[in-house]
């Protein structure tokens, strides 16, 4: 995914979510939550391009072989428009 993004970029991801804790160099409990992608049931979604915004989203989906992300321009942004709850 880093190959694709940058800081701002517009990304929809879907995955698990897990809550760790760890301990930060001055002893102090932290917690992060994290968004777990499997190669099953995890999508991660371009909601724009290096240029800018564009009406069709990018689509990264992992080859289950070497979880290398393609990218498919003719995605369609309508398709997840519904499931928004916002």
């Amino acid at each position: 995914v880093k190959n694709y993004v940058k800081k701002g970029s517009k990304l929809y991801v879907e995955g698990k979510l897990q809550t760790r804790e760890y301990t930060d160099q001055e002893g102090n409990k932290k917690y992060t939550t994290e968004v777990i992608l499997s190669q099953f049931n995890s999508t991660i979604m371009l909601m724009d391009s290096k240029a800018g915004y564009q009406a069709s989203t990018n689509k990264i989906a992992f080859d289950n072989k070497n979880s290398t992300p393609s990218v498919n321009d003719d995605y369609d942004a309508e398709e997840i428009k519904d499931e928004i709850p916002f």
